[in-house]
């Protein structure tokens, strides 16, 4: 019997859709934060990384976390787009956040801010991934 060993393999079909629509919105997003990780293959981070798009992973999206705090940062400019993978809790800022409509404020109490939703957001339902 001949054994022959691939030197590349596809992704799933649910991180294949993921991965495409990340790249696909550098077309007209400036910085792209995915709050959890869509892959974990070295290489195909190492090209987000290079590409300025940042993968934050704090578990889900609680106050005083990476992900928290960078959606803070950039969800008022239009230029930049939040991706969340995976479930958020009805009581967390991540779910509040992604039923925001654009223009819709949002206040992160223990930073003393209020921000407005002008970025794209969007969920990404991982086919092969449990919630």
């Amino acid at each position: 019997m001949k054994i022959i060993i691939a030197k590349t393999a596809g992704f799933c079909y649910g991180v294949n859709r993921a991965v495409n629509l990340v790249y696909d919105s550098l077309k007209s997003e400036n910085n792209i934060v995915t709050l959890g990780p869509l892959i974990h293959n070295p290489d195909v981070v190492k090209d987000f990384e290079e590409k300025g798009i940042y993968i934050l992973g704090s578990g889900m999206m609680v106050e005083k976390t990476p992900s928290y705090l960078a959606a803070a940062a950039i969800m008022e400019n239009r230029a930049n787009a939040i991706f969340f993978v995976g479930y958020a809790d009805d009581d967390t800022p991540a779910a509040k956040i992604h039923s925001l409509e654009n223009g819709e404020p949002y206040a992160f109490k223990d930073l003393a801010f209020v921000g407005t939703l002008n970025c794209k957001v969007d969920k990404f339902d991982l086919t092969s991934h449990a919630d």
